[in-house]
């Protein structure tokens, strides 16, 4: 059963395990393309409200190449730059996975805990298709807060997290960049 690899990462996420080689290998063979969206979300759900550390599950599909077929726009995070000044972490992904880590800090303060969840899953989505090297040389992602709207609806529909949870992380990725703005102007 392809809901094994997913599972998998999740336990690995919620109970702070390291799998084996083996594990990992067997993982890799499965594919996960015909998994429904409501076994996707179920474990979904388990990973980002019941564990301090999210980020292991997705480091862990990454490991097996197991992002695509549900979190493609994710995967195409992986390698991409952004300016040392404002993220030293590295690249994109990275950055991602340590605001997963975060929020899931954060997240029991939160109204409704599981879309404050996704919006740091997906806050940067649009970096993947706007970054590039500006006039001075240096790796900028201007207007990803918007060109991301549409990654996320994709992401999130195929996930089956509803029209209006979407709305509610398109929403907030959107104005996320505007905290910067004002840290930036004081």
């Amino acid at each position: 059963d392809p809901l094994r690899v997913l599972r998998g990462a999740q336990f690995a996420s919620r109970f702070h395990l390291t799998p084996d080689e083996e594990t990992l290998s067997l993982m890799r063979q499965m594919p996960l393309d015909h998994l429904s969206p409501a076994r996707v979300m179920g474990e979904m759900k388990k990973v980002l409200l019941m564990s301090d550390a999210p980020d292991v599950f997705f480091r862990v599909l990454a490991l097996v190449n197991a992002l695509d077929p549900w979190f493609s726009e994710l995967k195409a995070l992986i390698g991409v730059l952004q300016n040392p000044k404002y993220h030293p972490e590295g690249d994109a992904f990275e950055h991602t996975m340590l605001v997963l880590r975060e929020a899931a800090a954060l997240k029991n303060q939160a109204k409704d805990p599981l879309s404050f969840m996704f919006v740091a899953l997906t806050h940067d989505l649009g970096k993947a298709v706007t970054t590039c090297l500006n006039e001075k040389g240096e790796w900028s992602s201007i207007q990803h807060e918007i060109k991301g709207l549409p990654l996320i609806e994709s992401m999130l529909l195929r996930l089956g997290a509803g029209r209006q949870r979407t709305a509610y992380c398109q929403n907030l990725c959107k104005l996320h960049m505007r905290v910067h703005t004002c840290y930036y102007q004081k």
